[in-house]
């Protein structure tokens, strides 16, 4: 069964993306590279917060360009909590596939019914767990 079939049919119940993959993959840094990553991070502030007082504004702009970058690659990196994410890992593959396939039908169906796109928008939680909650109680009649 599709899974916005599956979200629709089963509203409030949640899926998880582990049920279709269960394989593990190998995590993109350790904790040691974690910790330097955030140290990096405090450095990059305080000389940003340095380029401000000084009025320096090609240097800021070098920083918070280093700045941004790092934040990019480290929030593809961490999940939720800080935890750190795993390359090739099937499950995280899978519900990166899932949230673009879901967003990418949920943008097709806005294009011709703009309302029930964004019901589905505001009524679909995707993420290691994707669920259907509508604010309201709905009835769907679907095809099997």
């Amino acid at each position: 069964m599709p899974v916005n079939h599956h979200l629709v049919r089963r509203h409030r119940s949640r899926l998880h993306i582990g049920n279709v993959v269960n394989e593990k993959g190998e995590k993109l840094f350790d904790a040691k590279a974690k910790k330097q990553y955030e140290k990096k991070l405090m450095e990059l502030q305080a000389d940003i917060r340095e380029a401000e007082q000084r009025n320096d504004f090609s240097q800021l702009e070098q920083l918070q360009d280093e700045y941004d970058k790092l934040i990019e690659y480290l929030s593809q990196s961490l999940g939720i909590r800080g935890k750190i994410r795993e390359s090739g890992n099937p499950v995280e593959k899978a519900r990166s596939a899932v949230t673009w396939r879901i967003r990418s039908a949920i943008a097709r169906i806005e294009s011709y019914h703009p309302q029930l796109g964004a019901h589905l928008s505001n009524a679909i939680k995707t993420g290691s767990f994707c669920s259907y909650q509508p604010d309201r109680e709905l009835t769907w009649l679907t095809c099997q």
